[in-house]
């Protein structure tokens, strides 16, 4: 019997976890700030300073789930308003805040050599 209670509390908590809500943001650039806390805390492993095509591709590497071509798409996007001086895009916000809240939550899957995403 409690056998069945502690496997009923672990796929209930799993179940949580993969229903875990993104934060709320205003733009992509408010997203962005998120998406680099939460590598902070989340995947302390990543070497800082990379770009965010180079911080994406380790992250699709290391099994991380996200879709990953919407990202590249939003990242484009995000360096031309940035860089280039085009209008604040209003799409992707919520994917790249998602992204944020799984890696700080550690929902994502594994980092190198089977250490968790999350470091703790």
């Amino acid at each position: 019997m409690g056998d069945a209670a502690v496997l009923a509390a672990a796929v209930a908590g799993v179940l949580a976890l993969r229903g875990v809500r993104a934060r709320k943001v205003e733009n992509l650039a408010e997203a962005f700030g998120t998406l680099e806390r939460s590598i902070a805390v989340g995947a302390p492993w990543l070497p800082q300073g990379s770009t965010w095509g180079e911080t994406f591709e380790r992250l699709k590497g290391e099994g991380v789930e996200a879709d990953w071509s919407k990202m590249r798409e939003t990242l484009k996007a995000y360096e031309a308003f940035r860089f280039g001086g085009r209008p604040d895009p209003v799409e992707g916000k919520e994917e790249v805040a998602g992204l944020a809240t799984r890696i700080q939550r550690g929902v994502v899957g594994h980092g190198p050599k089977g250490k968790s995403i999350r470091a703790d």
